[in-house]
């Protein structure tokens, strides 16, 4: 039973033997795959490094295409330029050099890490398979060992049961001993019962019977004891019996649990063969996997070897072909210095047309300036202008209100006395009765009339006059209504006119305000336009670095863009300028022309309200005449 836990040690620990081989193979292909990712790290950043080199060889072509200042300058760019050609020759030998050192030195760690590992890995081998040799010789002999111990028991097993049979038939012979003798005792107890009541029939009898009755008393006693003795006896015996069986069930027991040790160590034993099986196939396997890593292991270095060579080919390939290249931009770049020496005097003339321009820019912003504090004074007056005159024309329009709502009620006034008089007349005509006889005539009515009466009336007709006069009248009155509405939508459009032409003031002013702020604002970003040009011419005189010059060159283009963006936006505002002045002149004479308008409009209908009011007073005059009259 001690054997058990060494032998599942033993397997467990094989797992993890083949466990921790699986794993040295799997951290011997991650050492090559990472020693690999290494060398592509560092092909890589050689390759970045060239195309920073070619990225710097294209940023001085951009900054050779860019225009210099000066002279100085062009030389600076020369040097720079063979500066940076040397450079690139260093950079061309030392990308060479690294290259053979990596193969050089690829190659020894290869053979150095391939024999250490090939020499680690044989050792191992050898160490992992004595140690397998060891375990199969111990598990051999725990195996005899169980054996040994399987037959010791068994025989003890043969020995117990013989003891227990011979136990058993020892037990049965004093058991039937011990029944016979019950059987015998028995048998006593009855024919001493039987004496005694045999003694008891015959007590009476005669005392030679009495003492044969003291002697069987006496006997009885003795029976007594003696029988008492042997119930103690049975009862010893009877204990024992019971210790018998006992026992009896103990050796049943253990004979039980030593048929199922017995089993449980065939079965072991069995397992044992089977595991012994498994050892020796596991170790065929095993070196059958030893020689199969051998020879990967070789085939791995021998691929890794060509794998390496073809790489280097590769990587050697595009050195040559990237020399190729920057031999081509050496004689691009001779090739282009020669045709940029040319466009460097064009661009110097094209630096002195900026300088004048922005001399005359300088000037048409002064002038500009001049222009725009005239027009803010010229501003300042129309504003005080417009706000007299709006005085004006508020207090002008006021009065004529007042004087047109006075008119507007007497004429109202007047229109009703005129309906009360057309009503009044309407009425007399109606009511008057004719003096005319049926058959007779106007003119002997008009003989039956006093003589002075006949005489007025006999030059006009006075019922047909009264009706024309009527007519007139009512005419004028829907004329002056036409016109007083004439007068009162002219008088709303005025005022509607009015408000229109505040908030266009107010809109142009605004706008006026938004010009200044801008022309403010170019004019300083124009001083700062100066001062950065100056802060150039200042810096070309000192030698400046590679990024120095790049970093000028990037910021004269911009200047130059903000300068042509402020020249377009100089332009941009002078036009808005221009609209602005015209749109304001235009603006002014249409509220000129407007006002006059008015006036002329206000004028005119005060000289046809005037005629009217005199035509009606003499119309009314004349009515009055006439009624008077023909009261009379």
């Amino acid at each position: 039973m001690q054997t058990e836990p060494s032998l599942s040690l033993s397997n467990y620990d094989w797992r993890e033997e083949l466990n921790k081989e699986r794993k040295k193979n799997d951290e011997l292909n991650t050492f090559l795959k990472n020693q690999e990712r290494n060398y592509q790290k560092l092909i890589g950043e050689l390759k970045t490094h060239i195309q920073a080199e070619l990225k710097k060889c294209s940023s001085l072509e951009n900054s050779l295409q860019k225009v210099p200042y000066s002279m100085e300058q062009v030389i600076d760019l020369q040097s720079q330029l063979k500066q940076a050609e040397l450079k690139q020759k260093a950079l061309i030998e030392e990308f060479k050099q690294k290259t053979l050192d990596m193969e050089s030195q690829h190659k020894e760690a290869l053979s150095k890490t391939m024999t250490k590992e090939l020499s680690a890995f044989k050792d191992y081998a050898i160490n992992e398979i004595t140690e397998k040799e060891k375990i199969i010789i111990e598990q051999k002999l725990i195996i005899d060992k169980s054996e040994n111990t399987i037959q010791s028991l068994a025989q003890d097993v043969e020995y117990f049961q013989s003891l227990v049979i011979t136990e058993k038939q020892k037990v049965k012979y004093e058991i039937e001993e011990y029944k016979e003798k019950i059987q015998e005792l028995e048998d006593e107890l009855l024919e001493l019962r039987q004496k005694r009541e045999d003694a008891k029939v015959f007590h009476t009898r005669s005392q030679d019977e009495a003492l044969k009755n003291e002697k069987t008393d006496d006997e009885n006693r003795k029976l007594k004891l003696f029988m008492e003795n042997l119930q103690e006896e049975l009862g010893l015996r009877n204990a024992d019996l019971l210790n018998a069986e006992k026992k009896i069930n103990q050796l049943k027991e253990s004979r039980q649990e030593l048929a199922v040790t017995i089993e449980k160590l065939e079965n072991r034993i069995e397992q044992l063969i089977q595991e012994k099986d498994e050892i020796a196939k596991g170790l065929q396997s095993k070196e059958e996997a030893i020689q199969l890593l051998e020879e990967e292991m070789y085939s791995n270095a021998e691929g890794i070897d060509e794998k390496y060579k073809n790489d280097l080919e590769i990587v050697n390939t595009k050195c040559k072909r990237l020399e190729k290249k920057l031999r081509e931009m050496e004689q691009a770049y001779e090739d282009q210095i020669e045709e940029k020496m040319g466009l460097i005097a064009m661009g110097q003339i094209r630096i002195n047309d900026l300088n004048r321009k922005l001399v005359q820019m300088e000037k048409d912003k002064d002038v500009v300036y001049e222009k725009l504090q005239k027009a803010l004074k010229e501003i300042q007056d129309f504003d005080m202008r417009l706000e007299e005159s709006k005085k004006l024309n508020m207090k002008e329009n006021e009065k004529y209100k007042e004087k047109l709502v006075e008119k507007i009620t007497i004429l109202k006034n007047e229109r009703e006395e005129l309906r009360m008089k057309i009503n009044e007349l309407q009425e007399m005509s109606f009511s008057r009765v004719s003096m005319v006889e049926p058959g007779g005539s106007l003119f002997d009515e008009f003989q039956q009339l006093p003589e002075g009466r006949y005489s007025r009336i006999s030059l006009k007709a006075p019922g047909f006059d009264d009706t024309k006069r009527i007519e007139g009248l009512i005419s004028q009155l829907a004329e002056k209504e036409t016109t007083l509405r004439n007068l009162w939508t002219e008088k709303i459009s005025i005022e509607a006119n009015q408000k229109e032409v505040m908030m266009e003031n107010k809109n142009l002013q605004q706008e006026l305000s938004i010009a200044i702020k801008h022309s403010q604002n170019l004019s300083q970003e124009l001083e700062l336009a100066k001062w950065e040009l100056d802060n150039l011419r200042s810096s070309d005189d000192s030698k400046l670095d590679k990024g120095k010059i790049l970093v000028l060159e990037s910021e004269k283009e911009l200047l130059k863009a903000e300068i042509s963006r402020l020249e377009t936006e100089l332009m941009l505002s002078k036009e808005n300028w221009a609209e602005l002045n015209n749109g304001l002149t235009r603006d002014l004479l249409e509220s000129q022309t407007v006002t006059a308008q008015a006036k002329s409009e206000l004028i005119r209908l005060k000289e046809e309200y005037e005629n009217i009011s005199v035509a009606k007073e003499k119309s009314i005059h004349t009515k009055k005449k006439s009624w008077f009259g023909r009261r009379n």
